[in-house]
């Protein structure tokens, strides 16, 4: 009997010694075939090395320490990665390592930094690229990365393109397989969630987006202390420009993105949402017509947006309590002459891009203009009328001119007193000229015309106040109405098209020759 369990016990420990030597061999096993897939020739244009491994065979978990990941130098981009931790869990280690097809239930990245440089191709290399063939499939439930930094440089620019720090990032249900790959995205997901600090975009050489924080998730988008500016001085830029150019200071608080969705097509990337929310934007554009102006014809909006590399469909784009001020620097021994709005409340109804769908864009804004005039505008046009026609309306209430004095002051060495009690007119267009009917009702309209050194001129102020037609006959009810026409300077923006317009109905309005 004692010989029989002597017997037994030997056995038992005879097969657990054989499975624990199993065991070690399918582990180093595992671990040789694991070395030998991350050398093999499919990613041979990177290197991989890390500290240290671990598996669990029962559970079909792995994790390896201290990763860091170089791409080989190539013509279009250069990148590195290194990671702390990177955890992949749930997976058939046995059948990923010998099958085709791989399934994970979870990948998690932790404390990683990811550097890309995208490098200028040369001219023959776009019709050289080669797609290599890839005949497995991979799958993965959930994909998270944690506390990590990425920063993308291409060499067009001196300042990294993007630079961004990631607190969290997770993905569900992603796929890859031969076909994903030959798409724009090469991947296909159910669900994504998205949150990022401090992120850095240059633009152009001279403009760059910062924002302290963007949540993502399946439905929606914050952004919060979002800010565009013009990262170079005004002479930096003429030095190397060569000629005039917009200055931007644009700051937003927030902004909400509301039931978007996004997709990757082949043809071009969809964006849709419901709504967009600006929250109490301040918009500052400088900019100085002493310098030589940029010869490049200007495009109408319609034209701009027709042309996006994006399909677009959003139901209404809401701004809420702007500011918004353009400063022009026109005479040298003047400082900038400012306009701004204050107040500004705006809907932009029906920003859809789609081909085949309703593509006429209404906006509605109230302001207030100087901090006096309550201003009431509507702007519409059809994104795809290649005419380029559009709309122009506003209604302007109880403006004193001499809120305006510093402004025309500095822009034309002109003060003016008075009071617009009303004027509305509408600007009928197109890409080449425009159509504006005005009404005004003003009082007490009187102008002073200053000479170089400031004072005031006597002779051209009494020629001046000759040319200005007397007072409208409000009080009958009654106003001044006139038609003009007026040519559009390709070279120039939208609202110097639409500033030209209104000008040449005045100059029939408010003068007697």
């Amino acid at each position: 009997m004692i010989k029989n369990v002597s017997r037994t016990w030997k056995i038992i420990l005879a097969v657990l010694a054989v499975l624990v030597l199993l065991y070690v061999v399918v582990k180093l096993y595992v671990h040789q075939k694991i070395d030998s897939l991350l050398t093999d020739s499919a990613i041979s244009s990177y290197q991989i090395a890390y500290s240290d491994i671990s598996t669990s065979l029962f559970a079909g978990n792995l994790a390896l320490r201290d990763v860091t990941i170089t791409g080989k130098k190539d013509r279009t981009s250069n990148h590195s990665f290194t990671a702390d931790q990177i955890e992949i869990n749930g997976v058939q280690i046995l059948k990923a390592l010998t099958g085709t097809s791989l399934s994970m239930e979870e990948v998690v990245v932790h404390g990683f930094d990811l550097n890309y440089s995208m490098l200028r191709p040369k001219s023959n290399d776009s019709n050289n690229k080669q797609s290599k063939n890839f005949d497995r499939s991979i799958a993965i439930n959930r994909f998270s990365v944690r506390n990590g930094n990425v920063t993308i440089e291409r060499d067009s620019l001196e300042r990294p393109w993007i630079k961004s720090y990631i607190n969290d990032l997770n993905i569900k249900n992603i796929k890859i397989d031969s076909t994903s790959l030959n798409a724009t995205l090469p991947f296909t997901y159910n669900t994504l969630d998205l949150d990022i600090d401090s992120t850095s975009v240059t633009i152009s050489p001279y403009d760059q987006l910062t924002f302290n924080a963007l949540k993502l998730n399946a439905d929606s988008i914050t952004l919060n202390n979002a800010a565009f500016k013009t990262i170079v001085s005004p002479q930096e830029i003429y030095d190397r420009f060569g000629m005039e150019r917009d200055i931007f200071d644009v700051e937003f608080p927030s902004i909400a993105v509301k039931e978007y969705d996004l997709k990757f097509n082949a043809e071009m990337p969809e964006f849709t949402a419901t709504d967009i929310i600006l929250n109490k934007p301040i918009i500052n554009v400088y900019r100085n017509k002493l310098i030589k102006d940029n010869p490049k014809k200007r495009a109408m909006y319609s034209e701009l947006l027709r042309n996006l590399p994006i399909h677009l469909n959003i139901g209404d784009v809401t701004l809420k309590d702007g500011y918004i001020a353009y400063a022009e620097k026109r005479i040298e021994a003047n400082g900038p002459a400012t306009l701004f709005l204050t107040n500004m409340n705006a809907t932009i109804a029906g920003v859809n891009t789609f081909p085949a769908e309703k593509s006429q864009i209404d906006i509605d804004a109230t302001t207030l203009l100087m901090g006096s005039g309550d201003v009431d505008a509507q702007w519409s046009f059809d994104i795809f009328d290649e005419r380029d026609n559009f709309t122009f309306r506003a209604d302007v209430k109880h403006l004193n001119l001499e809120s305006i004095s510093p402004f025309i002051r500095n822009l034309f060495n002109i003060t003016a007193k008075g009071n617009i009690n009303q004027l509305y007119f509408s600007i009928y267009g197109d890409q080449d000229s425009s159509t504006t009917d005005v009404k005004i009702d003003y009082t007490g309209m009187d102008i002073q015309v200053l000479g170089s050194d400031g004072d005031e001129n006597t002779i051209k102020t009494l020629l001046g106040n000759l040319l200005v037609a007397g007072d409208t006959t409000s009080n009958s009810g009654s106003f001044d109405n006139v038609k003009a026409t007026s040519q559009r300077d390709k070279q120039k923006s939208f609202f110097n098209y639409i500033w030209i317009s209104l000008r040449a109905a005045l100059k029939e309005s408010m003068t007697i020759f």
